[in-house]
């Protein structure tokens, strides 16, 4: 198999994995759009609001030991 390239096995192992995340992955997405992320400047919405969808983005990355870089 060339360097890079996935197994058959390993592939149906993301595939399995994918859809039994498929549900919480709709409500994930679901969460974010709710949130106001529009240019306060274009919509009448509180600068800074965005901050929140990105505290729901770090959420489920917390005690991980993953770390923002900004």
């Amino acid at each position: 198999m060339p360097d890079g390239e996935l197994s058959v096995a390993t592939i149906a192992k993301l595939r399995t994995a994918s859809q039994h995340l498929e549900a919480e992955t709709a409500a994930f997405t679901r969460q974010l759009v709710r949130i106001p992320t529009e240019n306060p400047k274009l919509a009448q919405i509180e600068a800074g609001a965005e901050s929140i969808c990105q505290d729901v983005i770090e959420a489920p990355f917390s005690g991980t030991g993953m770390h923002n870089r900004s």
